[in-house]
This record gives C-alpha cells, structure tokens and sequence, in this order.
C-alpha cells in the first residue's frame, strides 16, 4: 500500500511541474507559489504514506503467488548503529560529491559538443546519476526486500521532484517554472506515462509476461526507447 500511495503522490507533484508554466508568471521573494505547493505536497503525502504504513486502511490479499517480503536480516552481519551512520555519512557525502562533479562535466560536454542540454541532462546527467539507486534496488531485491526495493525507486523519483522547487529558490530572476521549454514539459509528461504504466503494474500483480517479466515492465522499457527517440529526434 505504501509504494502504491508513492507512486500516486509522484504523479500529483509531477503535475504540478506541469501545471506551474500554465500558471501565472508571479513570483513572492523570487519564489512561484507552485514551489510552495509542491514542498507540502511533497510533505503531507510523506505523512500520508507513513500513516498508511502504520495504521493501513487495507492490506493487499495473499494468494497462492504472493512472495513474503523476508529481507535477510543477516547479509550484514551484527554491527553497531554508530558505525553504520558513520559509513551511511561518508558514502553520502561522496555520492553529493559526485553529483556535483557530473554537473560539471555534463555542462562542458554541452560546451563542446552539439549535443543539447535536454539529452545530457536525460541521458547522460540522470542515468548516471541513478545507478546508485539502481543498484540499491537489485541488493536489496537479492536481499528479500521487495518493499524497499519498489520504494527506492518510487519514492526517489518524488524526492527528484522537489529538485524543481530548490532549482526555483535558487534562480533569483523569477519563476524557474516559465523558462521551461518544450522538451522539459515533454519529459515530466513522460515520466508521468512511465509511472502511471508502473502504477498499473503494482495494482494488477501479473503473474507471468512477456519475458516472464510482466507486461508493464515490458510496456515500460518500449516506452522508455521511443520516448527517448522521440526526445533525440526533437
């Protein structure tokens, strides 16, 4: 239920993106209002889903093809809180350190190359920037803990959101919101496609697909490439 309730607040806060440059262009201390609707947003459906976590409404039935979620409580061996904060810490700091080194050779790359910004930042920028969720979701899968997996993945991508509301405090000449163009709405429509898709996918449970990954998933990897084609071709 958790991760259903992620994946429906990342479509609300990505319309939202979508909704700011159809707003009027104003802006209190240099700040749209739909950067402050979409900070509480992004804060009341985190209670929501932490709500629903501890007191749920419903809980999806068991059936005979239902996979316990049973992490291995043991991959890790007994380690102390302090000194896993401490590792947690270091290995943020060094993925915040690398971000901001990508940003700056993906700003040269556009210097020096044809290549637009829209697909550095789409191709190169974001899946760079994403392999470290991706491989905390395969461990974590490895590990028994589906939940955390799906939840890595859903409620990274309506943290990723809010970069849109920083990116707006940041820019001091206005609304961030109307100097979007069309190939940045084309993307927050996309990715609200490829969510939706997944969101179809969490609801029906498939058993089998094509591939024996299920359908939505292979729904979602066609549209990922003609969508991203379609980006290229623009």
């Amino acid at each position: 239920a958790e991760n259903l309730l992620s994946a429906s607040l990342l479509m609300c806060l990505l319309s939202l993106v979508i909704l700011g440059p159809l707003t009027p262009d104003v802006s209190v201390l240099g700040v749209h209002p739909i950067t402050i609707i979409l900070l509480a947003g992004y804060v009341l459906g985190s209670r929501i889903i932490y709500k629903a976590h501890g007191r749920p409404m419903w809980q999806p039935r068991m059936t005979l093809e239902t996979v316990l979620d049973e992490p291995d409580e043991h991959a890790g061996g007994k380690r102390k809180n302090v000194s896993l904060w401490g590792e947690y810490a270091v290995l943020a700091l060094a993925v915040g350190i690398a971000g901001w080194a990508i940003a700056q050779s993906a700003g040269v790359i556009t210097r020096a190359t044809d290549i637009p910004e829209s697909v550095v930042g789409t191709f190169f920028t974001a899946i760079v920037t994403s392999l470290p969720e991706l491989i905390t979701a395969i461990t974590a899968v490895r590990r028994g803990a589906l939940t955390l997996a799906v939840g890595d993945i859903v409620g990274g991508n309506a943290y990723d959101t809010l970069f849109v509301a920083f990116s707006d405090v940041a820019y001091r000449e206005g609304s961030i919101y109307h100097t979007i163009g069309p190939d940045q709405t084309y993307l927050v429509a996309w990715s609200m496609l490829l969510m939706g898709i997944l969101l179809m996918g969490l609801l029906t449970r498939e058993k089998h697909g094509i591939g024996n990954i299920g359908l939505e998933s292979v729904l979602m990897l066609v549209a990922y490439v003609a969508g991203a084609l379609v980006l290229i071709v623009r």
